[in-house]
């Protein structure tokens, strides 16, 4: 316990101050897809299957929660702690919006999970997590979208922690630049001082993990 509390003091000093300048970062960025093969591995479509043969959603939401943090991974990026483990954890302060396009998924078709920050404040962000599937013509289309907003805490969860800021480099990635931000003020959630106690401290330890 108190070896774990040793590195996690050490991994303060790994924090950006005030005064160091972080690299903006772009949605490409953080973009990452996956694919969770429901088509080729029966042991996998089992975990998302219910017993009337029908998708569990709520487990897709898991799983984009889980993928929403990954990407928040992938956009820090900090000049200090490059080579080191990384000094943040982030954690999801609340899902903003969850759209239900298709109820109807596929329990024998792959799904893809695709996903990247559409806003970031000083320790927050916001991103955009989709699932979809191929339709009879092989197209993907889209089945689920949610937005999630997460926050950077440093590594004893004592308080937020500074990240890269994010900059558009077309005008669609503007629209969601100026919608995120319009999005996380006018949030009622977000306009209260939230405290963060305990975090899902097993799904960020694996995105760590991912990522060194």
């Amino acid at each position: 316990m108190k070896e774990t509390l040793k590195r996690k003091e050490a991994l303060m000093k790994l924090l950006p101050t005030d005064n160091d300048n972080l690299p903006p970062r772009t949605m490409k960025d953080s973009f990452v897809t996956a694919i969770i093969p429901l088509k080729s591995n029966l042991m996998v479509r089992e975990r998302y299957v219910n017993p009337d043969g029908n998708l569990r959603i709520g487990r897709f939401l898991e799983e984009m929660d889980f993928f929403s943090v990954y990407c928040c991974f992938k956009h820090i990026l900090n000049p200090k702690s490059v080579g080191h483990q990384s000094p943040y954890s982030v954690v999801t302060a609340f899902v903003d919006n969850i759209y239900i396009t298709n109820d109807k998924m596929k329990n024998y078709e792959d799904v893809r999970l695709s996903g990247h920050l559409t806003y970031t404040g000083a320790s927050s962000m916001e991103v955009c997590i989709v699932a979809d599937q191929k339709d009879c013509r092989g197209v993907y289309q889209k089945c689920i979208e949610a937005i999630f907003l997460l926050v950077a805490r440093d590594a004893m969860n004592r308080g937020s922690a500074r990240i890269n800021p994010l900059v558009a480099e077309t005008p669609e990635e503007q629209e969601f630049l100026t919608k995120g931000k319009s999005q996380l003020y006018s949030n009622f959630y977000f306009k209260k001082s939230f405290n963060i106690k305990s975090t899902t401290l097993y799904k960020v330890h694996c995105c760590k993990k991912l990522l060194h």
